[in-house]
């Protein structure tokens, strides 16, 4: 996701450090724009250098409308011209730009989880380094790169698409240009999850009769994340009254991180929070027992905290399935998204013929 707010990117980094005056502005919260459409600005921004193909108008277009729609706080988002640069800002801090001269020539983008593109470079901003979710920049020095994908950035859907890539005489594969599609902020990547497993402890197994199913489930989702580096993070309530977490589930986590708690709430021990934070995931996959007690109160304050949840509703148990179901029900209303192990599994794999998915493929069947 583009447009993360964090205090000044700019400080120490390569980038121009001088602040832009800007000769136009798009803000999306409110619909604002002056006199003079920004698209406009773009077209003659290009048609000013006779460097840039004036066919990469519309792309660059394209481009910064892509990433005015993603940003988290449209409504401070602004666009401005300067000089040989056009670029994104939102709050103040810099998220897109293009350069078209000088020693910073290219495309610039700031991102929490850039991917990995071939003639692309990619390093952390010095200023955000040591922050829980550190932001990198994503460069290519070759304008035509990126704003070739946004021109045909419309074409992903289409069955056609290769024969629109052939007809502008592009032979560009389906893969890199699917790196710029913004995904839905529901879908769980793998690279910003965490899997919580909530007292999953021998003394809790004894009450509850469905303990085996979930346990099966719980496995899937350990193995998965086995396979993928997707870091697990275990509580245990009261150890001493309730024993230690069940050994079927302890022995598959390769390294495993137990957080003690007597609270019902994870959250109110006082370093379960600083545990989360140290992963830099901020969606939490959570999975346990029992659901309308410590699953609950400690979904509702991860919630509460900023994190997005994802609670795997065929991996949390209750002694009553009544009080599973209402609680799974309140932390609906709260905001949790409630999602199924497979359903999890595949956003995570998120694509088939990999060496990853046929390690997964197994797991699922």
């Amino acid at each position: 996701m583009i447009g993360i707010g964090l205090a000044c990117v700019f400080e120490n980094d390569t980038v121009d450090r001088r602040r832009p005056k800007y000769t136009d502005y798009r803000v999306l919260g409110g619909g604002v724009m002056n006199q003079h459409r920004w698209e406009n600005k773009i077209t003659q921004w290009i048609q000013d250098d006779r460097n840039i193909d004036n066919k990469l108008s519309e792309p660059f277009v394209q481009f910064f409308t892509l990433v005015f729609e993603n940003t988290s706080c449209p409504a401070k988002a602004c666009f401005g011209i300067h000089g040989n640069t056009k670029s994104l800002v939102v709050g103040g801090i810099f998220l897109a730009a293009i350069i078209k001269s000088g020693n910073n020539k290219g495309i610039w983008l700031l991102l929490q989880y850039p991917p990995e593109i071939d003639g692309w470079k990619s390093w952390e901003t010095k200023s955000t380094k040591s922050t829980p979710k550190p932001l990198k920049w994503l460069y290519t020095s070759e304008l035509p790169i990126l704003v070739i994908r946004i021109y045909f950035f419309g074409y992903m859907h289409s069955k056609n698409y290769e024969r629109c890539l052939q007809r502008h005489g592009f032979n560009i594969n389906l893969y890199i240009l699917g790196w710029l599609m913004i995904r839905h902020e529901f879908i769980a990547g793998c690279k910003d999850s965490l899997l919580l497993i909530i007292d999953f402890q021998v003394g809790m197994l004894k009450v509850i009769n469905t303990w085996e199913k979930v346990a099966g489930r719980v496995n899937q989702l350990i193995q998965t994340s086995n396979i993928l580096g997707i870091p697990i993070l275990l509580t245990e309530q009261y150890k001493k009254g309730l024993g230690e977490t069940h050994p079927e589930i302890l022995q598959k986590i390769r390294s495993p991180v137990v957080c003690q708690k007597e609270h019902f709430s994870a959250c109110m021990e006082r370093d379960f929070l600083s545990a989360i934070h140290s992963f830099g995931r901020n969606k939490i996959i959570v999975a346990g027992m029992e659901t309308h007690v410590c699953v609950l109160q400690t979904c509702l304050d991860l919630i509460k905290a900023g994190f997005q949840i994802h609670l795997v509703a065929d991996a949390v148990a209750s002694r009553e399935i009544e009080n599973r179901d209402i609680a799974i029900d309140l932390l609906r209303q709260a905001g949790a998204l409630v999602s199924s192990t497979e359903i999890v599994i595949f956003q995570w794999a998120y694509r088939a013929n990999t060496e990853n998915f046929r390690k997964i493929l197994p797991v699922v069947k």
